[in-house]
């Protein structure tokens, strides 16, 4: 499964600010998500080499690290509503088990 992960407000407990609290729970999901071969990418608006530092600091190993865009060219653009993809909000992580959820 491809999985996009946020850190600042879900893997940090802090929503908008850069370098907040950890969110250990949801660290060791996503953890847990890489480990059972899912293909993970984390981003932060905050920029690639924050989620590189991020990463190495909490052993977090993604198949990708990279920033937010800041555009999005699709051709499709209803891509973001839940009918076509599945949003995880971070209080819901840890009762997510890591199936399709559609």
């Amino acid at each position: 499964m491809r999985i996009f992960v946020d850190i600042d407000g879900t893997l940090t407990r802090d929503g908008e600010k850069a370098n907040g609290k950890p969110w250990y729970e949801n660290i060791d999901k996503i953890r847990n998500l890489i480990a059972n071969g899912n293909d993970v990418t984390i981003w932060s608006a905050m920029g690639e080499e924050y989620v590189r530092l991020f990463c190495d600091e909490h052993n977090l190993k993604p198949r990708y690290m990279l920033g937010k865009p800041n555009i999005i060219i699709d051709d499709c653009p209803t891509i973001r509503p839940v009918d076509k993809m599945t949003v995880i909000l971070p209080k819901n992580l840890k009762n997510w088990n890591g199936e399709k959820c559609w």
